[in-house]
């Protein structure tokens, strides 16, 4: 009954079908996984940026104001 089903032109199309839906649903996964790895790489890196930016800023604070201008300054 089965086999006869799928020597149909209706049952072969079912196969493809399911087979199609099948791959698109793994190559939407392994975007989905792709992303939010990405996303949490780029996370990372923005949290370790703030904590430089952090430190630089504190570390600037404690200078008196003259201090940051050097030589290189643009609007000395």
């Amino acid at each position: 009954m089965i086999t006869t089903f799928l020597r149909t032109l209706t049952g072969q199309l079912a196969v493809v079908a399911i087979a199609v839906s099948a791959v698109v649903g793994w190559v939407a996964s392994i975007k989905s996984k792709a992303v939010t790895e990405e996303r949490a790489r780029v996370e990372q890196k923005s949290t370790e940026n703030a904590k430089k930016a952090d430190a630089a800023r504190r570390s600037a604070s404690k200078l008196p104001p003259d201090r940051l201008r050097d030589k290189y300054c643009r609007d000395c």
